[in-house]
């Protein structure tokens, strides 16, 4: 027995961590790997090959896992909850996001226009936006204009009453993902 591990083979991949070690290098980019098996499993990208097919016929996934997690825009499953709020979400990453984001005292960048104090710094560039003054999604109804084209998908919800996003609780459906 090596400490927590059973296998010395498994403290070993542990301890590659430690070292930066990814030792299986991918043939076809850049990319390397920790275990052979994500090399494996990374390589199947390649081969153009989609086995993991979803009944609606129109979507189809190298990965399974992928595929489970398509899977639940149609049924709607966040299995994955904030311990600090009342948020779920479908995917531990959304999660980690979420929480790293929306739970996060510090808030070190800062907007140079209007001092606005954000956590990270990949949202810096996408609240800078609105500062813009290209805006090039526009509907053609009304004279609304977005800096993004999801931020025009959403408005468009208002216009056509679609709500895609179904409470599993209730009979509830609403407009945006985040109001559910």
């Amino acid at each position: 027995m090596y400490g927590m591990w059973i296998y010395s083979s498994h403290l070993n991949v542990h301890l590659r961590t430690h070292r930066g070690e990814k030792p299986y290098q991918c043939t076809q980019c850049v990319r390397s790997f920790l275990q052979s098996g994500n090399r494996k499993k990374h390589l199947q990208t390649y081969t153009g090959k989609k086995p993991y097919q979803c009944s609606d016929f129109e979507s189809a996934f190298t990965h399974n896992d992928h595929l489970i997690i398509h899977l639940r825009t149609h049924s709607g499953e966040k299995p994955y909850k904030c311990s600090k709020c009342e948020k779920y979400f479908s995917m531990n990453t959304n999660l980690k996001r979420h929480t790293s984001t929306a739970h996060t005292v510090e808030k070190p960048y800062q907007c140079k226009q209007c001092n606005t104090t954000i956590s990270h710094n990949f949202q810096i560039i996408s609240h800078q936006s609105i500062h813009t003054v290209d805006k090039p999604y526009q509907y053609g109804q009304c004279e609304k204009v977005f800096t993004a084209s999801i931020h025009l998908k959403q408005y468009l919800r208002t216009h056509t009453g679609e709500k895609p996003f179904q409470c599993s609780q209730c009979d509830k459906a609403f407009s945006l993902n985040s109001t559910l």
